[in-house]
């Protein structure tokens, strides 16, 4: 039940949102005691209204914030600040939201600064940790991250342990959305570090089982277990015990994972249960397809069904506009429960909603005609430069031949020969400088238009395998699991001899077989992690899938040697989107050359940058060989067809037995798209696959 997985839509998911808002504590006294009286009055009158009741909280906090500016009570203006931006996001006022968040940091930051007081520091760490859940609603994860290490840094200041233990939590919530797995374990495990300092911090439950479900989806139970074992401990008294349904749901999978459905199916249930009653939906969403796989492996379909419906329903209303996930799914339990009409049905709802979010043929068409008509101008500007460039040859051939008339005319006639001679030299002189600057605009031109030609090309090759990646998701995908669907309706419907009946279902086997294996292929032909988080993660997985052992797939009978990747100043911004595809490409085929012929145990790929200078390193301690005898096939015709369409440098290194060094350099000539495009774009061409 692959298609099941696929709900799972953001793998061990969280139970709270990136950071829980933290509000002010009473403030220290440092103005009057009456004044500090009134101001921590006026908090607790703030901290004791309804949530529900804004109206009522912002009249508090503008009185603190009032008073705070008569007696020019630094810290009390800026926690009172800090709280309105709290009330503010509750009214959904962004604007005012991030306003008042920038008004209290100008205030708070130089205040700490001066005085290490650890209550600023806590009222200061509340700010940072709002801060950061704007950035992640504005889905800068990235930023979000660099705000909770602040955050962590002042709380570790103050003292705050219970407080340091969520943002651990968030801050882990923040590196998975990433899909880096390794630094959200990480912080999730120095979160329950901290379980014997703290009294009230239910978020570790949450950490506990996100950690398991992790160890658990990659197949380690027994790494998984002790963190099973904490979150029931942590679950079975309160404050943990509001999150006990992480727990149930965390256990329930890993019984689903050893085989044991039965018991794996009562603990979702109990999960799902506990979650209905805490009301959030995106919670419920997210076990729904736990408890559907787990009555599927039962083979009970009718409830798995009812199961997928529900989870059909509760993405319509989120808006989610993408359903294909749960329409294939349903497809597949309606082919169990023996209704190919309603297999059918949503099978054909499937692919109508497929081809409706892949329409992006019609633009890539455009795009070809474009570069088309470019390079079929650029051609027309070359012929029209040249018959102009003969017309000035001949007018100039006319204009020596009258040149030569005057010049014998006027040495027959004034004797001053000297005079005709330098004017013809100057003559001369002209026409060559003119004859130069003619030919140098020709071969800019010319340069221009094989660019043109290369970039066309390479943008050819990208969109065929994007092409052929969705042809071979969606058509022969779609077209096998329609026959396999037709297949299962026979199998109901025909009673076929015992050895026919084997026969068939090995047959059936080796259809999902190939149905898999397509999909395999559809994805490597344009990699995921390349159109949606650039080019860095892209290969980063593209390395670590050859060190986990890829290499036999991509040729190497050995297994694959160990692969590591680096990448330096690539932090910040993207490349431009076509130079991070070209980019790929290029590690990908020089790791391709290294798995087929060097037959080397260790392979590093370095990406660096250092401002617009680009430079790719991948070195190996294979077999080597001499780089004068090796002719030009057709991976290093297409590498270097690359690396001059980045109007760059390749340098190949090697000796027989010393390994082999590639060294491609070029410069970034066009400015950087803005991460905007790139994300348009990402989002556009992320359903080819």
């Amino acid at each position: 039940m692959a298609s099941f997985r696929r709900l799972l839509r953001a793998g061990c998911q969280a139970a709270l949102p990136l950071g829980l808002v933290l509000r002010p504590a009473l403030a220290p006294a440092q103005p009057g005691p009456a004044d500090t009286l009134r101001f921590n009055a006026l908090m607790v009158q703030f901290e004791r209204a309804s949530p529900a009741d804004t109206a009522a909280q912002r009249r508090y906090l503008s009185q603190a914030l009032g008073l705070s500016r008569r007696v020019r009570y630094e810290f009390g203006e800026g926690a009172a600040l800090n709280a309105l931006s709290y009330v503010a996001s509750l009214r959904n006022d962004t604007l005012a939201h991030r306003r008042l968040l920038q008004q209290a940091r100008q205030l708070l930051v130089p205040l700490y600064r001066r005085h290490h007081n650890p209550r600023v520091g806590q009222v200061l760490a509340a700010n940072i940790n709002n801060q950061a859940n704007d950035l992640q609603v504005k889905g800068d994860y990235q930023g979000a991250a660099r705000a909770m290490l602040d955050l962590i840094a002042y709380l570790r200041q103050a003292g705050a342990h219970e407080l340091l233990v969520v943002a651990y939590y968030n801050l882990g919530g923040v590196f998975f959305s990433l899909d880096q797995f390794e630094q959200a374990i990480y912080y999730w495990k120095q979160a329950l570090a901290l379980q014997n300092q703290v009294r009230d911090a239910p978020v570790l439950v949450v950490a506990a089982a996100n950690i398991a479900n992790h160890y658990t989806a990659h197949g380690q139970f027994a790494q998984a277990r002790p963190y099973l074992a904490q979150a029931a401990a942590l679950s079975a008294r309160p404050p943990g015990v509001q999150y006990r349904d992480q727990y149930l749901n965390a256990q329930g999978k890993y019984e689903l994972a050893q085989g044991r459905p039965q018991q794996g199916v009562a603990l979702l249930e109990q999960a799902l249960t506990l979650a209905r009653r805490r009301g959030d939906p995106s919670i419920i969403l997210a076990m729904l397809p736990d408890v559907a796989e787990g009555h599927q492996q039962l083979g009970h379909y009718a409830q798995t069904r009812a199961y997928l419906l529900e989870c059909l329903s509760l993405t319509a209303a989120a808006g989610d506009v993408d359903q294909t996930v749960e329409l294939e799914a349903l497809a597949e339990v309606e082919e169990k429960l023996g209704h190919p009409t309603r297999a059918l049905a949503y099978f054909r709802r499937f692919h109508t909603l497929h081809d409706s979010l892949n329409s992006l043929e019609v633009k890539t068409r455009l795009n070809d005609l474009e570069t088309r008509y470019r390079t079929r101008e650029k051609e027309q500007r070359i012929t029209l430069l040249q018959q102009r460039q003969r017309l000035q040859a001949e007018e100039l051939r006319l204009q020596h031949q009258l040149t030569y008339g005057a010049f014998a005319l006027i040495v027959a006639l004034l004797g001053a020969g000297g005079l005709g001679y330098a004017a013809l030299r100057n003559r001369r002189q002209l026409e060559r400088q003119q004859q130069q600057l003619q030919a140098q605009k020709i071969q800019e031109l010319e340069q221009e238009r094989q660019l043109l030609a290369t970039e066309a090309m390479l943008r050819g090759q990208e969109e065929e395998r994007s092409r052929l990646a969705r042809d071979l998701h969606d058509g022969l995908g779609g077209m096998l699991s329609t026959v396999k669907l037709y297949l299962g309706s026979v199998r109901g419907n025909v009673v076929l001899p015992e050895a026919s009946a084997q026969l068939f279902a090995r047959s059936l086997e080796h259809l999902d077989g190939s149905i898999s294996e397509l999909r395999r292929v559809a994805r490597d032909m344009m990699p995921e992690a390349l159109l949606q988080f650039g080019l860095v993660p892209a290969l980063r997985d593209l390395c670590q899938a050859i060190d986990a052992g890829a290499g036999r797939r991509l040729g190497s009978e050995a297994g694959g040697p160990r692969v590591q990747f680096q990448a330096y100043g690539l932090e910040e911004t993207r490349l431009p989107q076509r130079t991070e595809v070209v980019v790929y490409r290029l590690v990908q085929e020089l790791l391709n050359n290294v798995l087929k012929h060097a037959q080397a145990s260790a392979v590093l790929v370095q990406l660096m940058r250092d401002g617009r200078h680009i430079q790719l390193v991948v070195e190996d301690d294979g077999r080597g060989f001499e780089p004068t005898t090796v002719r030009g096939g057709v991976g290093l015709r297409s590498i270097q067809a690359r690396v001059d369409y980045l109007r760059g440098i390749l340098d190949l290194q090697s000796a027989p037995g010393q390994g082999t060094t590639t060294t491609i350099d070029f410069h970034l000539t066009a400015p950087e798209a803005p991460a905007l495009e790139a994300t348009v774009r990402t989002a556009e061409t992320s359903s080819l696959v």
